[in-house]
């Protein structure tokens, strides 16, 4: 049996006015679940690599608020790399997905909107048995 996509990128919608632009992510539409968590990665070094693990139920929305940077996704049937940048798309991540951050620009932050707190989370971190539990 053949797993769903875990991913999917959301449409943000962009105001760009004289004195600068806002970004907007809405419950209902770019966004479907409710906001346990807020995280915010920034001041990357030049080789940095972030992620390498995967979650077992968490729910995701990760928007690149400044710069762009890419990000390598695994679900244990499917991969992708996608480039995510400021004034693009948002990527939704559900459950199971390996994910590897990288190739980030100057500047860059990257804001994480989550389902759960962190003392609730379940994380993966073995690639080895990632897989092994996308199979059952």
């Amino acid at each position: 049996m053949r797993k769903i996509r875990s991913w999917e990128l959301k449409e943000v919608s962009y105001f760009n006015e004289d004195s600068g632009s806002l970004s907007v992510v809405e419950y209902g539409q770019s966004i479907e679940f409710n906001v346990r968590r807020v995280f915010i990665l920034n001041k990357f070094s030049d080789d940095a690599l972030r992620g390498h693990h995967a979650h077992k139920e968490l729910k995701q929305l990760i928007i690149c608020t400044s710069g762009s940077f890419q990000i390598d996704l695994d679900n244990g049937y499917e991969k992708e790399s996608i480039t995510l940048t400021d004034d693009g798309p948002c990527l939704y991540l559900d459950g199971m997905v390996w994910r590897t951050m990288q190739k980030f620009s100057m500047n860059c932050v990257v804001t994480v909107l989550c389902d759960r707190e962190y003392k609730f989370d379940s994380l993966i971190s073995s690639y080895e048995e990632f897989i092994k539990m996308s199979k059952k």
